[in-house]
């Protein structure tokens, strides 16, 4: 009897330590996750570097080098050369009177003496011109006919050179309305109001209107693009700040929507280039995609991280370094582009063996399978870079472009109006591609200016090689 009522108690407690161990299991899921979100970073998802908080750890310090700072001894110094002493505005000869020694006058001059130049802005004044029109009664018929002014001066207060230079200070430097008009008038002497300043930018919107739409439809045929996008607002609401960016000419456009259908309103509808981006839902109607290794390393890391695929995640994410490492590489012309294909074939092969196994082996998660499936299925978007020489494997080119936007937006709370909002694409637009390019900006937007009010062509953003003209 006593053998029946322990074999009763025996299977009780069996059952009961069944039950133990599925209720284990099935916590340890939601407190796994619950970990991996706590431990989200830069580094394993797409949060920014600013929102990691203090426990978060971060790479080793550098061995601190033993050498002093500054130039090292046998450096060549590279100081600033002088400028042809017929280029010099003035000249002071600074000749001895007396011997240092004894006191004897000194008479003669040194044929070769030391040569000191100092290098200072000149004094600040605006400049005025008064345009005098005349109107003249005909003693014929009496009509009374009135001057015209010269062509390129517009009936604005102010001259091309004051719109360029507003227009660089709010849209480039990123100064607000009221500090760009502070500063004018404390160097120059020139006095605005805000409101001045505003007209300025619209004029200077509706001059780069031309340039920056044939620069939009160069960057639609082209072949490689790489394009992100950032939030925005416009008149206090939501929206989005788009850039579609070639090696030497970029392009913004402010939309309300983050969709399909504003990337096409981006790229066009018929885009048939190579697109570098993340794998952002808006871009899956592109047909040819480039992913950016960079949110891909990202991925591997968070693998790396999680519960039961350590081992496979960090040789995922050491795959992927010398992936980059050997494009790198051949970029900086270490290597040929062949060497480069037989160094980055093995990881590739690699990553392709550790995805599949991570996407069904026993031991990942269920997130890590759906990760690995995931990337699996964009496998052929990680590559294109092996075939087209221009394309880079990660979308650091668009990110760069989208860095003072960003910082833009944090001064200015985005902009006011449409028409502030076309200033916005098209200033940054301009100066992106003229930077790209090692352009001048003043001088493009002078004469930018201009020529749109005397009814001329504007200059193009173009590269030479693609400008038509």
């Amino acid at each position: 009897m006593e053998d029946a009522e322990l074999r009763v108690q025996n299977a009780e407690l069996q059952r009961e330590n069944a039950e133990l161990r599925t209720l284990v299991i099935s916590l340890q899921e939601p407190i796994r996750d619950l970990e991996e979100r706590l431990g989200k970073n830069s580094r394993n998802s797409s949060k920014p570097p600013s929102s990691d908080g203090p426990n978060r750890r971060l790479p080793p310090k550098r061995e601190r080098s033993k050498q002093p700072r500054g130039g090292q001894v046998g450096h060549q110094g590279h100081g600033r050369a002088l400028v042809p002493v017929e280029e010099v505005d003035t000249l002071v000869p600074c000749v001895p009177a007396a011997c240092a020694c004894c006191g004897e006058a000194l008479q003669g001059v040194d044929p070769t003496p030391e040569r000191h130049q100092q290098v200072d802005l000149p004094e600040p004044k605006v400049l005025v011109t008064e345009y005098q029109v005349h109107r003249l009664t005909c003693t014929r018929c009496g009509q009374v006919t009135a001057g015209e002014l010269p062509a390129g001066a517009s009936r604005s207060r102010f001259g091309p050179r004051t719109h360029a230079m507003v227009v660089m200070l709010t849209g480039q430097w990123l100064l607000s309305k009221r500090m760009a008009a502070l500063l004018l008038s404390q160097a120059f002497g020139l006095e605005l109001s805000p409101g001045t300043v505003s007209a300025m930018e619209r004029r200077m919107a509706e001059a780069l209107a031309a340039p920056v739409a044939e620069a939009h439809e160069h960057v639609k045929g082209a072949p490689v693009v790489h394009a992100d996008e950032t939030s925005w607002r416009e008149s206090k609401s939501r929206a989005w700040l788009w850039v579609a960016t070639t090696a030497l000419v970029a392009v913004f456009k402010i939309h309300r929507r983050c969709n399909a259908k504003a990337a096409q309103v981006l790229l066009g509808e018929d885009f048939a280039g190579v697109l570098c981006t993340d794998r952002y839902g808006a871009y899956h109607w592109v047909d040819r995609r480039g992913l950016c290794w960079s949110h891909l390393l990202r991925d591997f890391q968070a693998i790396a991280e999680r519960y039961g695929s350590e081992w496979h995640g960090r040789r995922l994410v050491l795959a992927g370094q010398r992936v980059l490492a050997a494009w790198a590489a051949w970029h900086d012309g270490q290597i040929d582009r062949a060497d480069m294909l037989v160094r980055i074939q093995p990881e590739r092969a690699q990553i392709q063996r550790l995805l599949r196994l991570g996407s069904t082996a026993r031991w990942a998660s269920a997130k890590t399978h759906r990760a690995c499936r995931d990337l699996l299925a964009w496998e052929a978007a990680m590559w294109p870079f092996l075939v087209e020489p221009d394309l880079a494997p990660t979308n650091n080119l668009a990110e760069r472009r989208l860095r003072q936007p960003v910082l833009w937006r944090g001064g200015s709370f985005g902009s006011d109006s449409p028409t502030g909002s076309r200033f916005v694409e098209r200033i940054l637009s301009t100066v992106a591609t003229l930077s790209a390019q090692q352009r001048n900006v003043l001088d493009f937007l002078m004469t930018a200016h201009v020529n749109h009010v005397a009814g001329l062509p504007v200059p193009s953003l173009l590269p030479p090689q693609a400008n038509p003209a």
